[in-house]
């Protein structure tokens, strides 16, 4: 799948999008809900990554990952040490490590 391909395919449901918070030890993860309730939705690939220090300098890891049919799967986030997340980071504060075109 090419960039304009992710685009045309994520973007134009982006505001009709429902999430759910992931039992995660309070890192902030997201799962985001199936527009078609597929019950054979599984995780797919990885649509890119990046990074922020927390409140306490450890870093967090996130990750933007797709279903195996190609839609919104989750934002997993979590940090280095596991501990819950204290905030949230501005977006100057995000470091994208990069953005990955999956193959369709």
């Amino acid at each position: 799948m090419t960039n304009p391909q992710i685009a045309s395919t994520i973007l134009p449901t982006i505001d009709a999008v429902l999430v759910e918070d992931m039992d995660d030890g309070e890192m902030g993860s997201l799962l985001f809900q199936s527009f078609d309730d597929n019950p054979n939705r599984s995780l797919g690939e990885i649509l890119a990554e990046a990074e922020f220090l927390d409140k306490d300098k450890i870093p967090v890891y996130v990750q933007l990952n797709l279903d195996n049919h190609s839609q919104l799967f989750e934002l997993d986030i979590w940090k280095a040490d596991y501990s819950p997340v204290s905030r949230l980071p501005n977006l100057d504060q995000i470091v994208i490590k990069k953005i990955i075109s999956p193959i369709a």
